[in-house]
Order: structure tokens, then sequence, then C-alpha cells
């Protein structure tokens, strides 16, 4: 199953409007190989004439005015677009292809007479075209600008030019062996709790900071748990044990005994059900893998997603974990590009929060 494409939100609402095609838009004389690349566009309309940034993997494209759009380029893969005013800082995610064109529109709403940013409440939204398009100028970008946008478009600041590690190997996936596949199961079968196997990793960081800090908006941090196919296979012979269900060798399907490593990303959650606290929490939207230097990434082959459900005497609210799968033979050769063999497992949040959990040497031998 692939990992569904998600929204990240900052302040972010939908609209069904009525969507016109893009024609032609004038843009800077360039060189850029259009066929290769995705071409962004992101435009405003509305009444307050203020220029608002806009920004593309953290990196400034220009002030986006009113009734103007930017067209710019990124590469292929994973991005984020997103603006910024004051507390404002609404984001919405998406996976560009080479030769695809992408719509945003920006929008605000604010009081009546705003006094400050904090009253001025920003959004920005993908469409599938531009609105009202004959109403909108083009916001000039130089050549220069172009090449620059284009060579920084990258979601976890990565180095100019760096691309994913791999692409997806022809070949179907290995499978693990009957006897490491019944070895597998007979551990987990004297696992007392399948909580206690795969490597647990913790936000640790965070969870301290949020309760140091704003002890009234304290959270959870991401978390991460870790699975080889053993591991895997290992997890479910024990859970079935504990739930007191057979778990034989004709249980393990083809899915279990795949050489795949399994990553399951837990959510920030909220200490308390409050207002406060939800709002600095976030659910899952994606992860990846990248190397050490942080220069390749590997990107999933499923992501399942299922929710956490938080309960209070007042109020419940739901967050989302996404189990991932990724190509051992990939991460293997992240892993060979590095002499310490460590790599990052990234967790990315709902709300555009990252977070990079290292894979540190210490932990090769249980991989």
């Amino acid at each position: 199953m692939q990992t569904p494409r998600r929204v990240l939100i900052g302040i972010l609402s939908i609209a069904l409007v009525d969507i016109l095609p893009l024609f032609c838009l004038p843009i800077s004389a360039q060189t850029i190989d259009t066929t290769k690349v995705a071409t962004v566009h992101v435009y405003r309309q509305g009444r307050f004439s203020i220029g608002f940034p806009l920004l593309v993997d953290g990196n400034k494209v220009e002030s986006l005015g009113l009734h103007k759009i930017l067209t710019f380029y990124v590469a292929p893969g994973y991005h984020e677009v997103s603006t910024r005013l004051g507390p404002n800082s609404p984001t919405v995610a998406f996976t560009a292809e080479g030769g695809q064109d992408y719509f945003f529109q920006m929008d605000y709403e604010h009081a009546m007479f705003p006094t400050s940013p904090s009253q001025i409440s920003l959004t920005l939204t993908q469409q599938q075209g531009i609105v009202d398009q004959e109403k909108l100028q083009e916001e000039k970008i130089d050549a220069k600008k172009l090449d620059e946008i284009l060579a920084k478009s990258n979601p976890l600041g990565l180095e100019p030019g760096t691309t994913e590690a791999h692409k997806q190997p022809a070949d179907p996936l290995e499978m693990m062996s009957e006897i490491e596949v019944r070895a597998a199961i007979l551990q987990g079968k004297h696992d007392n709790s399948p909580a206690m196997i795969g490597l647990y990793l913790n936000d640790v960081q965070t969870n301290m900071l949020s309760h140091a800090l704003t002890p009234q908006q304290a959270t959870s941090g991401f978390s991460v748990i870790i699975y080889t196919p053993s591991h895997w296979v290992e997890y479910q012979a024990a859970l079935a044990r504990r739930m007191l269900a057979p778990f034989e060798l004709e249980n393990v399907t083809s899915e279990m005994k795949s050489r795949v490593l399994h990553v399951v990303a837990l959510p920030n959650t909220p200490e308390r059900l409050n207002g406060q606290n939800m709002s600095a929490a976030t659910s899952v939207g994606r992860v990846v893998v990248c190397d050490r230097d942080k220069k390749r990434i590997v990107q999933p082959l499923t992501g399942d997603v299922s929710s956490v459900t938080l309960d209070s005497a007042l109020r419940s609210k739901d967050y989302t974990s996404i189990a991932s799968t990724f190509d051992l033979r990939e991460i293997d050769g992240l892993r060979g590009m590095a002499e310490t063999n460590e790599f990052f497992v990234v967790v990315i949040g709902e709300n555009g929060a990252r977070k990079f959990f290292k894979v540190k040497r210490k932990f090769q031998n249980w991989l």
C-alpha cells in the first residue's frame, strides 16, 4: 500500500472552487529543462496589499504580492511549500514528478482592523489549476534565481544536486529462508512482551524541552520502532502468543518474510488534551531514510496508516502513525556510503516538523 499523500497544515482551509486550466505563463528566460523537473505555481488573490514571503523546503523564493503569481522549479521528490507571518506558518507537502505542474493558492483572513501579525491568518492550499487566472500578473524571477531555487529545492536540507539514493530494484524482494522463519517464530513464542522486540528510538530532547520550557504545552515527541525481517516475524509470533492465537510457519505471509526494514513511526502526542497541548502535537505525515551525511534519500516501499486515539473526560483526539517498509538492499547501499554504516530515519510531521533518528554504529550488529 502506498503512503497516502497528505497535506501539512499550519492554518489550512480547502475550498471547493471552479478551477481554470493553466495556459502558457510567461517566465523569465532560462535554460532549465522542464521535462526533467517539476514546475510550481503559487498565486494569490484577495484585498490585503502586503507581500507575504514564500518558501520551498525552507528556502525563500520571493515575496508574493496581491494578484500575483510565482512560477519556479523543483527537483522530483518530496517538497514543502510554506509561507510565514508572525506565528502563522501554513505548509503544504507534495511529491513532485518531472514534467508535471503543481498549483498552490495563498490566501488570508484577518480581524477588521489588525494591529499585529497574530491577527492575520494565512492559508495555503494545493489546487488543480489556477482560479481567475486573467486577474493575475507574473512576479518576475530572473534566471539566476530560478537556478538557485532549483538547486536548493530539497526537503531535508541536503546538498544541492543530491538526489534519492537508489531506484527501487527491478527484481523482486528476497525472502527469508524457512530455517530463519522457524527460528524467528520459536524466539517470538518465548518472548514475554511484544513491546520489547525491535529497536526503539525516542525523541527524548523534544520531550524534555517541552516539559522544561513550556510545561503547560508538553508533548511526547516523535518515536520510531525499527524491525529487521526476523524481528518482524518474531514480533508477530509474540503478538499471537499474547492473544492466545496460533502462529506457525503457514501463518507467515510473504509480506512478513520479505527482506525489508519495518519502521513504525509514532506521533508527537500531547500530555494533556487541552487547546495548548494539542496545538503543539502533530501526527506523522511521512517517513524516509537518509545517509549519515544527509545527502541521499531512500523512499518507502509501503506506508500503512493507522490512528492513535487519546481520550480524556471531556474530549478525544486522533493522531496518525505510519508503518513503512524499506528495501534492505537499498538500506545496505546507503549504509555502505559511510565508514560507520550509520544512517538516519527521518519522521516528518503533518505540521512540517522533522526529526532525525540516528541508527548509531552500536546498533549495527542488531541490524
